[in-house]
């Protein structure tokens, strides 16, 4: 047997086998961006711009417990692997008591499969997506959506769900609750109407 180490074993090869726990941070800080969004979203969109303070401190109630859950989650995927963080999302849904609660459940399925190693992870990750916009629709489901189908080069489903979600993303005032991605996703619509 020869000296030479594996090449996976060599030091320049150490720190990308911690690439999946550093991806999964990342997906997981997209989708708490995200469930508080759509949170943002109800109660300036459809509660309307007259929020009082009650309804100010559910909101903050609902983006504490989202952000509870995705930890949770999120600690079950490294410590116990992504099937048993499917599993303890699956076990919330069945107990969630409002279809906001169950279409955030389903966005942190679909951030944790896109973590996961399985081969089937875009193909569920678009059927978690697509429930999650049918229980509680807002711009966080359509641009999940969106990106996932653009991914998968589907360019006129992408095009429908982006422009969802740059409707979905204006509150009552005409502001966007996004604004950092606002310029971006116009030139996403734009590229593919081309």
């Amino acid at each position: 047997m020869s000296d030479t180490p594996h090449p996976f074993n060599r030091p320049e090869f150490k720190s990308q086998k911690r690439r999946p726990k550093k991806l999964l941070i990342v997906v997981v800080s997209i989708v708490l961006l995200l469930i508080a969004g759509g949170a943002v979203y109800y109660y300036l969109q459809i509660k309307g711009s007259d929020v009082d303070q009650r309804s100010a401190s559910t909101s903050d109630e609902i983006i504490k417990e989202a952000l509870g859950v995705s930890r949770e989650i999120a600690e079950i995927a490294q410590t116990q692997g992504h099937e048993a963080a499917q599993s303890k999302i699956d076990e919330k849904i069945s107990q969630a008591e409002t279809k906001e609660q169950q279409a955030n459940l389903y966005t942190l399925k679909l951030s944790t499969v896109l973590a996961s190693n399985d081969p089937n992870a875009a193909t569920l990750a678009l059927q978690y997506a697509y429930k999650a916009e049918e229980l509680f629709p807002t711009f966080g489901s359509a641009l999940n959506i969106a990106d996932i189908e653009y991914a998968a080069k589907n360019n006129t489903v992408a095009l429908k769900y982006y422009e969802l979600y740059m409707e979905r993303s204006i509150d009552s005032n005409g502001e966007s609750l996004d604004p950092s991605g606002k310029t971006f996703y116009e030139q996403r619509i734009q590229e593919l109407k081309a």
